[in-house]
């Protein structure tokens, strides 16, 4: 056999020291590198141990490991390595949690918009996604009830901006993608968790169900208002929430795409809720979590609510889990983004 020997230089890694090493930059890391072939099975190269330690003196001295394929090197009595792995850069970078953030004055702004389309089934229909039963509950308003609950404690105005979307407003019967559920455009404000509920209620008896599901109207919206509060008046730092209630897949996914990758540089997270047991299977792509090749930072978070409507046979739990699910990601992406900005909690600072 004719062995070649190449270079191969690998992409830069962002990762959390806690991840890789659990905070010990003594610890063992033990790193495997392959041969990737896309007609057939990986071959392994060779492996070697390292530690973060002497991974960061790269910036003073020549930093390589011998990568050991054990197969060859039990056959071999002369036998070094199968290759070397050379760190070229290694940056450590202090960075703050998202309890940094909240505790030294973030506050969360949560945005919620209501899919108002036909598909849901009209709200005097006892089958309709819209239908309150005799506590004036459906899943759009126990989903909205559950992150509602969790955020309005880091809303330093306790005002959330609630919309619908796919509805044809009277009285023209126009069909609008971002109207403001208190029917005021200037002002869409509505305080608390019970004013959002209000508002939807009135808007029921007022709008018509239409649609198509467009959502790309409301995601640039969100992305604008994101960019308006990063800012709070008092001097504070804001971060903005986006609720989408929706009972299918998007019709302008292409558009949605778009508006999602032109707001991953805003202070902003989209969180998705698929309600009823309509098709999601398309939604999968816009969480970041099932696509991360294709776009930067993860801000979209998508979950199906029947998912966890009658956990365990007690339906009184879905409300709890639902939000701890929805709310899983949003601290690392919180973190993210103002580590991407480089951007220290206040009071402190970026190192």
């Amino acid at each position: 056999k004719q062995w070649y020997q190449r270079r191969v230089r690998g992409r830069q890694v962002e990762i959390s020291s806690s991840q890789l090493c659990n905070g010990d930059e003594n610890a063992r890391i033990k790193i495997k590198v392959y041969d990737f072939d896309e007609a057939a099975a990986p071959d392994l190269i060779g492996i070697c141990e390292v530690t973060l330690a002497k991974m960061k003196k790269c910036k003073k001295e020549l930093v390589e490991f011998d990568l050991i394929n054990p197969k060859k090197q039990a056959k071999k009595k002369n036998y070094k390595n199968s290759g070397v792995l050379k760190v070229l850069q290694c940056i450590s970078v202090k960075t703050y949690s998202f309890l940094d953030y909240v505790s030294n004055g973030l506050q969360l702004n949560c945005m919620v918009a209501f899919d108002f389309t036909a598909s849901n089934g009209h709200p005097n229909d006892p089958a309709s996604l819209h239908h309150l039963n005799n506590q004036g509950v459906n899943q759009y308003t126990m989903a909205w009830s559950a992150v509602g609950q969790v955020l309005q404690d880091y809303d330093w105005d306790k005002l959330f901006p609630a919309y619908g979307f796919g509805g044809a407003l009277p009285p023209r019967n126009e069909v609008s993608f971002e109207f403001a559920l208190n029917a005021n455009p200037q002002d869409p404000n509505c305080p608390g968790i019970e004013g959002v509920i209000g508002a939807y209620q009135t808007a029921l008896q007022n709008v018509a169900l239409s649609g198509p599901t467009n959502c790309a109207p409301i995601i640039r919206t969100a992305t604008r208002y994101a960019n308006s509060c990063a800012h709070t008046p008092s001097g504070g730092q804001g971060y903005l929430i986006l609720l989408i209630l929706t009972d299918g897949q998007f019709t302008d996914m292409s558009a949605c795409v778009q508006a999602i990758q032109a707001a991953q540089s805003s202070p902003i997270s989209i969180i998705i809720v698929g309600v009823g047991n309509a098709d999601f299977s398309s939604m999968e792509y816009l969480d970041g979590d099932r696509n991360s090749g294709t776009r930067g930072r993860d801000i979209v978070q998508f979950v199906p609510y029947n998912k966890f409507a009658h956990v365990g046979g007690n339906s009184s739990q879905a409300p709890t889990l639902l939000a701890r699910e929805l709310l899983a990601e949003l601290p690392g992406q919180v973190e993210k983004y103002f580590t991407s900005k480089k951007i220290a909690p206040l009071g402190m600072k970026m190192h």
